[in-house]
This record gives structure tokens, sequence and C-alpha cells, in this order.
């Protein structure tokens, strides 16, 4: 089983009723501040859940320091990290009898003036003891509380692979 103290299950299991008895809609925000440090260097300030610091650059070819991963990766590490953490939340209050959880995302763009993304595939890796078919159910119950994966699913071609103890059990696009 994945370990949570209680005290962090409990929070898990009131925002997610809360979020289930929302009537209507409910405007949340996520803010950012850039600022531009020098050459592509640019600073990166959350202010909705604490104060954090983040940098992004651009590689050498690019014409920057390669200092600080691109934005780009950080775009898909977002929607990665936001998916996964919905696997958690749900494994977490569920009970669902997981050891591991990983998601890797890869996104596929047009790199041209006016292009832009025209795939994202997450790989959603699970091991452990429970039936498979309640693993299936909560990497689909994690889609539907992913507000990143809502949005892009909206936008772009998305596929979700499910693999479950080494082996394939689920593939489907959005």
């Amino acid at each position: 089983m994945l370990r949570f103290r209680e005290d962090v299950l409990r929070r898990v299991r009131e925002e997610t009723e809360e979020r289930h008895r929302l009537s209507a809609e409910s405007p949340a925000l996520v803010r950012v501040d850039v600022k531009h440090v020098e050459n592509l260097r640019l600073m990166i300030r959350t202010r909705d859940d604490g104060d954090h610091v983040f940098w992004t650059d651009e590689p050498r070819d690019r014409g920057g320091e390669d200092t600080a991963p691109a934005p780009l990766p950080y775009f898909i590490a977002g929607a990665a990290a936001c998916f996964l953490m919905q696997c958690v939340k749900v494994a977490g209050y569920r009970m669902i009898d997981v050891d591991d959880v990983e998601v890797t995302c890869v996104g596929r763009f047009d790199r041209r003036v006016g292009g832009g993304f025209r795939e994202i595939v997450y790989d959603v890796r699970v091991r452990g003891g429970e039936d498979p078919a309640k693993v299936k159910e909560m990497v689909s119950e994690a889609e539907r509380m992913c507000f990143a994966h809502r949005t892009l699913s909206k936008a772009v071609r998305t596929r979700v692979r499910i693999y479950y103890n080494g082996r394939l059990v689920e593939e489907r696009w959005d």
C-alpha cells in the first residue's frame, strides 16, 4: 500500500468530498509571476500555494545557457504531476492496494511557427496486489479529478496507457 500520514488522508478525503458536492461552477485560480532575469533566463514565482521560486532557460542550441529546464518540459511535467497527484490521492482515500504509481508524459508537437501540440501520451505504471479492474477505475477517477488532463484532453488528442505490474492492461484515446 502507498503510505500516508492519517492527517494527509483526512485532508484529501475532505477536499475530494467537497469537490464532489459542488453543484455549480466554482472558480479557482492558479497564479505565477514570471520575470526576465538575463539573456533567456526567467524566474518563476508561485503565489497561490506558497512562495516557491523556480527557473527556466533555453538550451545552448536555442540561444540559452542551459541553466534550467526550458518552458515546455515544465508544461508537460505539470500535466504529468497533476495526473499522478490525483492517482495517488484516489489510491489513498479509496484504500486501493497499490505499492507504487508513476506517470510518464510525452507531448508531440509541431515546431513550426503557428504549430502546437498534436498529442499527449500518458503512461501510468502501477505496481501492487489490487484487482486490475480497481486499478483501471482508480486511473479513470484520477483523469476526472485532474484539471490539467481534463483541459488538455479537450484541446489535444490524448492517450492513456495503464500498465499494471509490468503488463499493459488498458490503452485508450480521449
